[in-house]
């Protein structure tokens, strides 16, 4: 369990919004997920809705319910997606990286910064849990991913959340985009990890 890869994260912020009153279960979202991955051969999923739709907690549930961080079976057990035939094979099964662009540090003075400390990060989770290949985390993240998906074969899963606090990130928009760009691109790199 890293700050990126299989983070906890997704748990607490889910744990949270799953007890409270006003909860609406969207956990057959993970069923259309699969389904798109297994049947379609799809790669690539973006998730996408109106300001305040429910984006960010969709994507916590996503990492939650695949990522081995944690068993999250008691919080899924109550919910739609349970009853779904995919639902043990792949709850808690899968690597997750998960980023929130929301969250910017404030050792960071620029945006070059910024993209290095996620990316040096997520490698840095990489090496510990692909710690079997010797990863050398100076390596760029792309090398890293082609490294690991040269040696496994299962699958591993990017998330990527831009939260609603763009105002505590500094960042302007063109460089949000950049960001989620720069990502979707290493994105490309993954097949089967």
């Amino acid at each position: 369990m890293g700050k990126y890869l299989n983070s906890r994260v997704p748990f607490e912020s889910y744990r949270e919004i799953a007890g409270t009153r006003f909860f609406v279960d969207k956990s057959l979202l993970l069923e259309d997920i699969l389904n798109t991955v297994e049947v379609d051969g799809q790669k690539y999923l973006c998730i996408t809705g109106p300001r305040r739709f429910g984006k960010s907690v969709m994507a916590n549930m996503v990492a939650l319910f695949f990522e081995r961080a944690v068993d999250s079976g008691t919080l899924f057990e109550r919910l739609a997606i349970a009853r779904s035939e995919n639902y043990k094979a792949h709850l808690n099964k899968h690597n997750v990286v998960y980023i929130d662009f929301s969250e910017t540090p404030r050792d960071r003075a620029n945006y070059r910064q910024y993209i290095a400390r996620i990316q040096d990060g997520i490698n840095h989770d990489l090496a510990k849990a692909y710690h079997d290949l010797s990863i050398d985390t100076v390596k760029a993240l792309w090398d890293i991913l082609d490294e690991i998906s040269g040696k496994q074969r299962k699958n591993l899963f990017l998330l990527l959340t831009n939260g609603t606090q763009y105002s505590t990130c500094h960042l302007s928009q063109e460089q949000i985009r950049l960001t989620v760009l720069i990502f979707s691109r290493i994105c490309s790199r993954i097949r089967n990890m």
